[in-house]
């Protein structure tokens, strides 16, 4: 079942479709705003108040639009809000997702590079700024995702979307070239 059918049966008093939509994309949010605060139990408690959000506004949500920018745009405001009452900063870790290493298919020093590899991504991801991470982590996740969709979640133009991602890749080719100048700094790109 399609997402607009779910909502449409949701708003008709199936909640039965709810918890469809709720498995749908539980993991997904969860996995977004747990990047975010770092804490397994406050996760927990923002994807409930995300996904009771949802519940209560499904029926502002416009039928002509995706359903799943909609819900990262309230998952986006709630943690920012959960942010802004804890004043924590955020920081973003890539995870090893996809990627799966064992002896027999690389030698050490391909896991050694990986490592590597890693420990930097990491490294230039938390000098970025909070708007930098969150374009970084949104694309990252959501590789489907169109620009216009992404401008929809952040609440922004497509072009400001497009040039903070390409200015992300920009200054991250200039960090891989300077790691040695840039590691000390610890200020935000």
């Amino acid at each position: 079942m399609e997402d607009l059918d779910l909502i449409d049966a949701i708003l008709d008093g199936d909640k039965k479709s709810f918890e469809i939509l709720f498995c749908r994309y539980e993991k997904e949010i969860s996995k977004y705003v747990y990047t975010n605060v770092k804490n397994i139990a406050e996760t927990e408690d923002i994807v409930q108040e995300v996904f009771i959000s949802v519940y209560n506004k499904l029926y502002t949500f416009k039928s002509g639009k995706k359903f799943r920018p909609w819900l990262y745009a309230i998952a986006r405001n709630k943690t920012i809000d959960y942010l802004r009452k804890s004043k924590k900063t955020i920081f973003v870790d890539i995870d090893d997702r996809n990627i799966k290493i064992t002896e027999q298919e690389y030698h050490p020093e391909d896991i050694a590079e990986f490592k590597e590899t890693k420990a930097v991504i990491e490294s230039f991801i938390k000098i970025l700024s909070f708007k930098n991470r969150e374009v970084l982590y949104l694309k990252y996740y959501n590789q489907d995702m169109t620009f216009s969709q992404l401008a929809e979640i952040l609440n922004t133009s497509e072009g400001a979307v497009k040039r903070r991602y390409y200015s992300i890749y920009k200054k991250y080719i200039a960090y891989i070239k300077n790691n040695k100048s840039l590691g000390g700094d610890n200020s935000e790109v």
